[in-house]
């Protein structure tokens, strides 16, 4: 039988390795058959958010929204503002907070204006 790649979600930095045991770093996302913890083509993109242990970037939510990468979960939208998942900025793949339009007011994660 041939050697299996490494778990998604895991890293196997050692030789002669039995089994998928060690979870990735949070603020990366591991694919099958990663050696390192962290693995740099594999930081965890703007908009999105990477858990220990993650095998892919998960897409933060309305009312959150990330403009770092690397980063292991969303900020709050803040005050005065609203944070729509669907409403990318343009030529990017993520969310800013856009401001609150008049006639309405938006506390803190709000998710779509009104």
């Amino acid at each position: 039988a041939a050697c299996i790649n490494c778990d998604a979600g895991y890293y196997c930095p050692n030789q002669g390795q039995s089994a998928s045991t060690n979870l990735c770093s949070a603020g990366y996302y591991c694919p099958a058959g990663q050696s390192t913890s962290m693995p740099s083509p594999y930081l965890c993109p703007r908009g999105f958010f990477c858990v220990a242990g993650a095998s892919g970037p998960a897409r933060c939510t309305s009312g959150y929204y990330q403009d770092q990468p690397g980063a292991s979960g969303c900020k709050n939208c803040p005050a005065g503002s609203y944070c729509r998942q669907d409403a990318l900025c343009p030529g990017f793949n993520f969310t800013m907070p856009t401001t609150c339009p008049a006639g309405s007011y938006c506390p803190t994660n709000t998710q779509f204006a009104t």
